[in-house]
Parts: structure tokens; sequence; C-alpha cells
């Protein structure tokens, strides 16, 4: 165990001269170290941002200098944030200024999760010479279609709980951050709209620049905020860790694909904060399922910057239903895909029927989400899995149901659905749910997904996952029109139909 020397609030010049406020906490002496580089937008001097996102302390009494900053704009730090725009060039200018520093080796790391692992990945795109490992977490490949507009749809509920309640209230540009928390304090009214939220965001530029969510193809013009082609070039070693309730998971399954020198950790983890704990939404997944965050960083770190350690298994992931880890050589491993069509009578077969079924809907009732891969935004948006009996008996919902299963049966990779919607209203959303029915009736979500209506044939992506379906137990598929305020509220009524049979299909791979 080192001594520590703790330097506080350095401004660390960037290449346009703006400075960021940065912390060095590292060892005492003893010659140059590598260093871990923490680029937030958070607060660099919170509890969370020392102890969760990294154990600073604990790294640095390892032998790593650690090197915690406030983005730019935010806190302490110079200029104007705008979020994804700069982390590419102040990213690079800050890993290169650690890496000359008379403390450090030359050898630099990144971690972090959620926007930390974003700057990791905007970073890694440049090379810088002395980046050597990232550990980005719960973040996306492109946070075009993997934050902002998944499937088409626009990320709602997260983007406006992310603006009001994370950014807004901390920027130095805004008027009235106590109307920003008053707003983000009442997320089914602000979620729904009104000339309140209208205000609020119109007096601020950051809300302004946020709202690039808004547009049809976000960020299109901005060069500097990686697309995918660009991180798939990336062959810096990754150790990525992705959950399977969390908002970004399917993109972050893509991004550990996409990063040839990756190695994969899932477990049943959503996007409420750290630490990874062991339950989730209103499920406890036993002990097992909680993760030292911490110490998986230090040990790839350790392989990657100090050539210490074996090479791990490529994918690592926590299996739900059954409550157990699985390492394998590859994500998701040897599979076989299974097909199962929706049926009139509310059935879920392996054989298609043709049929047509149709639901009303109330426009001034909008079909609820519940649990599921959501940002938390407390009463109404809470991440993980959830009882959907009450939301499947509601009249706005189609449910189709299998037969119990006679052995356990265990999906794993991706599930995605194809639906035949109503060729003469192509609009609107369709939003899909498959969970676990028990032998008590209960019905656990396991994974879901929403995607624009654009035509006669609407694939949605339900994301990963890795469930053990137990003997006697159901598969159940849930289809609506909406799922409010994980998605925007489409005032519309009437009626919405989709065509049975070959055309609309749930596939899911098998282990």
């Amino acid at each position: 165990m080192h001594s520590l020397s703790v330097e506080l609030g350095i401004d660390v010049p960037m290449s346009d001269g703006t400075r960021l406020a940065t912390d060095v906490i590292r060892p005492a002496g003893g010659g140059p170290v590598p260093a871990v580089v923490v680029r937030t937008p958070y607060n660099r001097c919170t509890p969370a941002s020392r102890g969760l996102q990294v154990d600073a302390l604990g790294l640095a009494e390892a032998g790593y200098a650690v090197v915690i900053q406030d983005v730019r704009g935010r806190f302490a730090s110079g200029g104007d944030f705008e979020p994804f725009v700069n982390e590419e060039a102040d990213g690079v200018d800050t890993v290169e200024w650690a890496a000359v520093q008379p403390w450090c080796n030359g050898r630099v790391g990144m971690a972090g999760i959620s926007y930390l692992g974003f700057c990791q990945l905007a970073t890694a795109v440049r090379r810088p010479e002395p980046l050597q490992a990232i550990v980005p977490g719960l973040t996306p490949c492109d946070v075009r279609d993997g934050w902002i507009q998944p499937n088409g749809e626009a990320n709602h509920g997260f983007n406006l709980a992310w603006m009001l309640g994370v950014l807004l209230p901390a920027d130095p540009r805004m008027a009235d951050p106590a109307g920003a928390l008053a707003a983000w304090a009442r997320p089914g009214e602000t979620a729904a709209g009104g000339s309140a939220v209208d205000r609020l965001i119109a007096a601020s530029p950051l809300a302004g620049a946020w709202l690039e969510w808004n547009r049809p193809d976000p960020y299109a013009d901005a060069e500097s905020v990686p697309v995918r082609d660009s991180i798939a070039g990336v062959t810096i070693p990754a150790l990525v860790v992705a959950g399977w309730f969390d908002v970004f998971q399917p993109s972050t399954f893509e991004l550990a694909v996409a990063l040839a020198g990756s190695v994969l950790v899932a477990g049943p983890w959503g996007h409420g904060g750290l630490p990874l704990a062991r339950d989730a939404g209103a499920r406890d997944h036993g002990a097992t399922a909680a993760f030292d965050l911490g110490g998986a960083q230090r040990t790839f770190l350790d392989r990657h910057l100090r050539d210490a350690g074996t090479s791990a298994a490529k994918a690592t992931v926590f299996v739900t239903g059954a409550n157990r880890w699985e390492s394998l050589p590859a994500w998701p491993g040897r599979t076989s895909r299974l097909a199962l069509f929706p049926a009139a009578g509310g059935r879920l077969r392996e054989a298609a029927e043709e049929a047509t079924v149709a639901v009303g809907l109330d426009a001034g009732d909008p079909t609820p989400s519940v649990g599921g891969r959501v940002f938390p935004w407390a009463p109404d948006l809470v991440p993980g899995p959830f009882d959907q009996s009450a939301r499947d008996a509601r009249g706005d919902v189609l449910t189709f149901t299998s037969e119990p299963l006679p052995t356990a049966v265990t999906a794993a990779g991706p599930v995605t659905l194809t639906v035949a919607t109503d060729a003469e209203r192509p609009e609107g959303m369709v939003f899909a749910t498959l969970s676990d029915m028990g032998p008590d009736a209960a019905v656990w979500n396991v994974a879901d997904g929403g995607a624009a209506v654009t035509g006669p044939s609407t694939r949605v992506e339900l994301g990963q996952a890795a469930h053990q379906f137990g003997a006697g137990h159901r598969v159940r598929l849930t289809l609506s029109f909406g799922a409010f305020p994980r998605y925007r509220w489409q005032p519309v009524g009437g009626q919405r139909q989709i065509s049975l049979g070959s055309g609309t299909r749930l596939e899911v791979g098998i282990w």
C-alpha cells in the first residue's frame, strides 16, 4: 500500500485554451506509474465520482495515478457544455497531458459508466498513443440511435429526465434551475408536455442544444461525435459492462462487438446508479448478481497497463431466471433460432396462423410503461423487472401466451419481433415485451423495445437477453401502440390492428 498525494483543482489546458478542473490522486513518490483518466459531467468532487465510478483511493493505493476531471462547461471547468460534441478533442488533450506528467510512465487507461463511457469512446476513436485500455459501461455504441432515438423513436422519458434532473440544474447559463427540478419532480405531467415546460426549455441555451434529440437526424453534421464505423476501427483493449435492464443495453452489446479488443460482462442491472447491485426493479437476483465494478476495472487495467494477470473469457453473462453466471468464448455462443408466432385467441405458437386482431385506443389514457430498459424517473419510470399482469389486462394491449414449457428453456442473444402493421395507417409506434409467466400467473418482463411504424412491416429490437424459462412456465409476448412516459404520449384514439401469420413473428436464440 502506498502513501498518497492528492492534488485538487488543477486547471488542465485544452488545445483551444479552455481550462478544465482536474484532481489527481496518486502514490506519493516511488517513480512514475500508469494513469487512469475519468472524465465526468456529474461533478468530479462527489463520492460517486471518486468511489463508485472508479475506486480512486483503491487504484491509487495499488499504484495508479487517478485523474478525475469535470468535462467542459460542467461545475468548475471552463467553457460551455454541449452534450457529446467536445469530448473527443478534450479527451485526447487530457490523456496526452496525463501521459507526460512526471508521475506518469506514459501508459494511460480510462474508466467510468454512462456518459463517462461515451467520453472514453470519443477519445479512443482518435487513438492517442498513450491510451492502452478503456472500461466503458452502460453506454451506447453510437449515441444517435443508441441513446437519443433507438429504433427511430425518440427516447422521450430519458431525454427529458436527463435534461431536467441532471443537466439543467447545474448549468451556469440556466436562469431557473429550481424550475427545472420542479418539472423533473412531476414526470407524468412534464412528459405530456405543455407551455410551462416549453418556456423552461426555450430559456436555456443548453436545452436548445440538447433538443437535437427532437430532430429527425440528430448530430448528423457533428463530426466530433463518433459514428459506429469509427468505433469499429478502435483496437484498444476494452472491458465493456452491460446491464440487461439498462436503457442503452442493445447498443452496449453492439459496442462489445464493434470493439475488436473487447471482453463483455453483462448482468441484471439497470441505469439506476451504482453500485451494480443484486436487485433490479422488483426482483432480487441473488448475492452473486452484485458486481464489484472497481475490482473488475483494476484487474483489467492491471492486465493492459501493467502486463499482469491472464486473459479473461470473451463474454461473462448472468442468466436471469436461473440466477447463475456463464463464461462464453463469444456472445451469445452456440444458439439455435426459435420463431414463435402470435395467433388468434391470445396464443403463441411455433406455427403461423393467418388472422387479424385489433385494439381500441383511448386518446386520453395512454398505455403506460412498466419497468424494463428505462432511465429512472420515479415514480413513473423505474428500471428492471416488474409484474406486468395489470398492464397486460388493459384493453389497449394484446397478449399472446405459450403453453406451459415441458422442460426449462434458456433464451440467449438478440430478441426481435417483426409485426405486420396496418398498411393504411403507417404511423405511431409499436411496443413489445417478452415476459416469463410463472405457474403463479405473475408475468415478469425479460426484454422489451419500441419502434416507429413507417410502413406495412415494422421490426422491433427488444434487445439482448440471457434468461431461463423454467419448466411449467409460459412465454408471453405483449404488444401495444405506446408506452408512456418512456415514449411520447400519442393522443390518438380509434383502432389499431395487426395481421397475424408468417409476417408477424418473435425470434429468439436458444442455448
